[in-house]
């Protein structure tokens, strides 16, 4: 028997790209300061856009 690593992404091919996964943690690191400096709340923002809906 070889003694072959098994690549992960030929069991798990969805694990390709798995960097794309953690730009987004760089945004919130960068934005997270300037929203408490000017006092935005985004969850409260996008909560409000959603509860002022009419139905």
């Amino acid at each position: 028997m070889d003694d072959e690593l098994i690549s992960p992404h030929a069991v798990l091919p969805f694990l390709e790209r798995t960097t794309f996964f953690l730009y987004p943690i760089g945004i919130v690191i960068v934005l997270s300061p300037i929203f408490i400096l000017i006092g935005f709340n985004p969850s409260r923002h996008f909560m409000n856009i959603y509860f002022s809906r009419v139905l």
